[in-house]
């Protein structure tokens, strides 16, 4: 597992997210418990998996530290995106059926 953890990367030959690392070592871990009846361990547990929780723990703070997983700043909507979603008849408090279509 500390050697999947170290190479694993996308198709693409980048590093996967640090919250898409954490997950997939989450992923197998559940993968275990559902299909060994015998395995009632949790891969994340750092008693029972030192080495691997090192591991990931180190990895995902080198990780955060190069930036990698980062969160990315979104641009807001635009005043003039605001007014052409509000303005239209889906948006109007007089079309109820407009929202009821919307939510169902």
């Amino acid at each position: 597992m500390c050697e999947f953890i170290y190479g694993v990367r996308t198709t693409k030959g980048e590093k996967y997210s640090r919250a898409s690392l954490k997950n997939a070592v989450a992923s197998i871990s559940r993968h275990l418990k559902n299909s060994k009846s015998q395995w009632n361990y949790n891969l994340l547990d750092k008693k029972n998996f030192p080495k691997l929780h090192a591991t990931l723990d180190g990895t995902l703070k080198e990780m955060k530290r190069l930036g990698i997983g980062a969160p990315k700043p979104h641009e807001g909507l635009t005043n003039e995106k605001l007014k052409i979603i509000l303005s239209n008849n889906a948006m109007s408090s007089n079309e109820p059926e407009s929202w009821n279509s919307q939510l169902s």
